[in-house]
């Protein structure tokens, strides 16, 4: 759950989650140099996935220093893609092109969608370049042009 709650609300590609360490979490705040972009981040972690964060670690019997860790250790980028398609699975979704990714995807369509947030926000989220790099990686244009298609004129 942790994981996944993570996942939805920060954005972080899911190498960067996986390297995450409990050090860089910081009171509400999380700290991380992005793996390939190679950009110092500041997150500010929302009350619910705080919460979550530390449900989960106090379940944790270990000394490990990662954040989120898997049966031997750190956990692996195909454990954590395996996990992902098993909640989308399990939510009914058709998981056969759902990825680790799909959960940054997410965070963007629900932030836009749902809450509004405007694309030139949600590109500086994610360190894109543009917003229509933005537009096309929540898959929106692809909807809206399928709409237009609709109307009857």
């Amino acid at each position: 759950m942790a994981l996944f709650t993570v996942g939805i609300n920060t954005a972080l590609r899911a190498s960067d989650i996986l390297s995450l360490k409990k050090s860089d979490l910081r009171g509400n705040e999380l700290y991380i140099r992005e793996r390939k972009t190679r950009k110092l981040r500041r997150i500010v972690i929302n009350e619910p996935t705080l919460k979550t964060i530390h449900a989960y670690l106090a379940t944790r019997g270990d000394s490990m220093e990662w954040l989120f860790v898997g049966q031997r250790g750190k956990m692996t980028h195909g454990y954590f893609g395996k996990m992902v398609r098993g909640w989308f699975d399990a939510a009914g979704i058709d998981a056969r092109n759902v990825a680790c990714h799909s959960l940054r995807k997410t965070f963007v369509r629900l932030n836009h969608t749902e809450f509004n947030v405007k694309l030139t926000t949600l590109m500086y989220a994610l360190n894109h370049g543009s917003e229509r790099q933005t537009l096309q990686y929540c898959g929106l244009l692809a909807d809206d042009v399928n709409k237009v298609y609709q109307n009857a004129l």
